[in-house]
């Protein structure tokens, strides 16, 4: 039997002259780790749900923001982000957006994979 695997995935979007989603994936472990750190928590407040999950949203729209946002703008291309959203589940998936480009980056932090999902297409005129 395959084993199961907690994951988060956190995901905004943004509007604009350029429209897309931003997702960042990674596992349970990593995500309780990473919220401990942001929020300047100890362990063991960092497992309780709505503090988790106010991290977790919290790091998906900084990364949105600074990642994306600001470089579109600076680009000549102005957008608004969504409000973050936060699901957990085993074995999470994307659907990739119709037309949109997507680009898929992976990384590995402390022994953790963290992947960094972009899908973008051109917004209305």
């Amino acid at each position: 039997m395959a084993r199961r695997r907690r994951e988060v995935m956190g995901c905004v979007g943004f509007a604009g002259e350029i429209n897309g989603l931003v997702y960042l994936r990674f596992s349970k472990v990593f995500a309780l780790h990473a919220t401990t750190k942001v929020l300047g928590l100890s362990s063991r407040t960092s497992s309780m749900p709505v503090r988790g999950d106010l991290g977790r949203g919290r790091r998906t729209g900084q990364h949105g923001r600074r990642g994306f946002k600001n470089v579109f703008c600076d680009l000549g291309h102005p957008c608004m982000l969504t409000l973050p959203t936060v699901v957990s589940g085993d074995h999470l998936a994307v659907t990739t957006v119709k037309d949109a480009s997507r680009h898929v980056f992976l990384f590995e932090t402390l022994g953790q994979r963290v992947i960094i999902d972009v899908q973008m297409k051109g917004g209305q005129a």
